[in-house]
């Protein structure tokens, strides 16, 4: 199939509005596992299904828990 590619001005608003810093942070990080981008000229483009999974997977990393909890007392009757 055919990527659906965007720039980084549209990857930036599926990111929640980041800055244009914030994104080459993005592009710089070894371990955030940011898509690649593709160079046309001087354009950075994305291939929208790769932004889009990027975004679930850091979603349910933020969702899963992170250490097993101690689990909470349960109150007592009486």
């Amino acid at each position: 199939t055919r990527p659906n590619l965007i720039p980084s001005s549209d990857v930036r608003e599926r990111l929640g509005g980041i800055s244009e810093s914030t994104l080459y942070r993005y592009m710089a990080s070894e371990t955030l596992n940011f898509p690649k981008s593709f160079t046309f000229g001087r354009r950075h483009m994305w291939d929208a299904a790769e932004i889009d999974d990027f975004i679930i997977a850091r979603r349910n990393a933020a969702l899963a828990p992170s250490h097993a909890q101690a689990p909470t007392p349960s109150p007592t009757a009486g």
